[in-house]
C-alpha cells in the first residue's frame, strides 16, 4: 500500500484480478479494463500499453481505445508509480510487484445527497446467452480498513467475485468464461462504512476482524443483487458505431471562465516536486449511445455529475450522441488526487487540501474533455527508480492460524 508505510501485506483475504472489455464495430474497437488496483498510474499504463501490448498486437491497440480503469482498492499492492512521494512510501521500485500487476491486466440538482447512478453493460453472444457484465457504482472501497494487513479486493471486488462465481458454477475464481466488473466512478466521498468499527491499539481485534468481513459481505452482497435484478431485466440494445477520444492537458497553467468579466488559474500541485505529472491525460469512448469519461482521479459525488452533466450536453449541442448515458469511469490513466467542486474546495476538509491544482481543477478538465491541448509526456526514466524492498522469504501460513480463528470467534 502506498498511503501507509508501516501497512504491509501479511496475507491474502480475496485475490486480486484485472477484467478487460473489447467492444469492436467491425471497424474500430475500443477496450476498458478494469484492475483491482488503488488506481492506475501513467507507469503502469504505459509499461501495459507501449510494451506489451504494442510487441503482441502492434498498432491495435494504442493511448486512443485504450482505457485502465482502478477499482481503487486500499488493500493491494503498492510500487507500480513513478512518482518520487509513491517511491518513498512503497521503499523504492518492487520488480515482482509491478510485473505481476502488468502481466495480469496485459491477459484481461439533485434528489439526493448520494449519486445512485448505476449503469450496467451486458454482453451476449448471437443466441442471447450472457458472457459479461460491466457496470459502474460511485462507492469507495475501503471496508477493509488501514489497520489490515491482507491483500483484498474489497467491496466490489467481492461482488464481482460472487456475481462471476454465479454464472461460472463449477469453475475456479478467474477460470470461468464469464466476466463481471464493478467499476470505480466518481466514489471519493461515498463511503460504505455503516457497521461500527471496532479494533484494538495494535491492529484488529477477532471482533472486528469478523465485522470487517461482513460489511465487505453486506456491501458486496446487497451491490450484487441489485445487479443481478438489473442485469437480468436489461433490454435496450446499443447501436451504432465504438469510438474513441484521448486529450492530454497541462494541469498547472490553464485558464478557466469564472464569468463573464473574470478568469481563474490552475497552479502546480501543491504537495511536493515530483509528485504528480503536470500533464495528464483524459480520455472518452462511446459503444452506441453509451459514452464512457475515463477521468484521472478520484471525484466528488458533485464533481462527477457536473462532469456528466457537461459532457451530455456538449454531445447534443455537437449531435454527436442522441440521448447520450454518460458514464463517469474514476482513476483511469494517471492518477491526479481528488477532483471536488470550487465549492467543495473552499470547505477544504481533506477533499478539499486533496485537489492538488487548486479549486479550478474540475473547470479545467472541461475544455480539456473536448479538443487536444498537449503533446504527450515522454517515458519515465527507469535509471531514477529506486528500491529499498529485500525479497520476499518462502510465503506461508503460520501453524493451525485458520482453524484456531474459526475455533475461538465462530466467523
Amino acid at each position: 500500500n502506498t498511503y501507509l508505510i508501516g501497512q504491509t501485506e501479511r496475507g491474502i483475504h480475496t485475490r486480486l484480478f484485472s477484467r478487460a472489455f473489447i467492444m469492436d464495430d467491425g471497424s474500430k474497437r475500443v477496450v476498458f479494463i478494469t484492475a483491482d488496483t488503488g488506481m492506475v498510474s501513467q507507469r503502469l499504463r504505459l509499461e501495459v500499453i507501449l510494451q506489451e501490448l504494442k510487441a503482441k498486437y502492434r498498432d491495435l491497440y494504442r493511448q486512443v481505445n485504450v482505457v485502465m480503469s482502478g477499482t481503487h482498492k486500499h488493500s493491494c499492492m503498492g510500487d507500480y508509480f513513478h512518482y518520487t512521494l509513491f517511491m518513498i512510501t512503497s521503499k523504492g521500485r518492487l520488480y515482482k510487484p509491478l510485473s505481476h500487476v502488468i502481466n495480469n491486466i496485459f491477459h484481461p440538482l439533485y434528489e439526493f445527497n448520494t449519486d445512485k447512478q448505476i449503469v450496467i453493460m451486458k454482453f451476449t453472444d448471437l443466441d442471447r446467452d450472457g458472457m459479461g457484465l460491466l457496470s459502474w457504482f460511485g462507492i469507495h472501497p475501503v471496508s477493509m480498513k488501514n489497520t489490515n494487513r491482507m491483500v483484498s479486493s474489497d467491496n466490489l471486488g467481492y461482488a464481482s467475485y460472487a456475481f462471476e462465481q454465479e454464472k461460472n458454477f463449477g469453475f475456479l475464481p478467474g477460470e470461468g468464461p464469464f466476466v463481471a466488473s464493478f467499476s470505480s466512478s466518481n466514489l471519493e466521498d461515498s463511503s460504505p462504512n455503516i457497521l461500527e468499527y471496532v479494533q484494538k491499539s495494535k491492529g484488529l481485534s477477532h471482533l472486528s476482524y469478523c465485522l470487517i468481513l461482513i460489511c465487505i459481505s453486506d456491501c458486496g452482497v446487497s451491490a450484487l443483487l441489485y445487479l443481478v435484478n438489473l442485469y437480468s431485466s436489461a433490454k435496450q440494445e446499443l447501436h451504432g458505431p465504438v469510438y474513441g477520444a484521448h486529450q492530454w492537458v497541462n494541469m498547472t497553467d490553464e485558464t478557466v471562465p469564472l464569468n463573464s468579466t473574470h478568469t481563474g488559474r490552475t497552479c502546480k500541485p501543491a504537495l511536493g516536486h515530483s509528485f504528480a505529472a503536470a500533464i495528464v491525460d483524459v480520455q472518452i469512448i462511446t459503444i452506441g449511445s453509451v459514452a464512457i469519461v475515463a477521468v484521472p482521479g478520484e471525484f466528488t459525488t458533485m464533481s462527477g455529475r457536473r462532469i456528466r452533466e457537461a459532457v451530455k450536453k456538449e454531445l447534443e449541442v455537437k449531435e454527436c450522441l442522441a440521448n447520450a448515458e454518460v458514464v463517469i469511469s474514476g482513476l483511469c490513466n494517471i492518477y491526479t488526487h481528488y477532483i471536488t467542486t470550487y465549492e467543495e474546495y473552499q470547505i477544504q476538509r481533506y477533499e478539499g487540501t486533496s485537489t492538488i491544482f487548486d479549486p479550478h481543477t474540475l473547470s479545467a478538465l472541461y475544455p480539456a474533455l473536448q479538443s487536444h491541448l498537449c503533446p504527450e509526456p515522454p517515458f519515465f526514466d527507469e535509471d531514477k527508480l529506486f528500491n529499498q524492498v529485500k525479497d520476499p522469504v518462502a510465503d506461508v501460513a503460520p501453524p493451525d492460524t485458520i482453524a484456531e480463528f474459526h475455533d475461538e470467534n465462530h466467523c
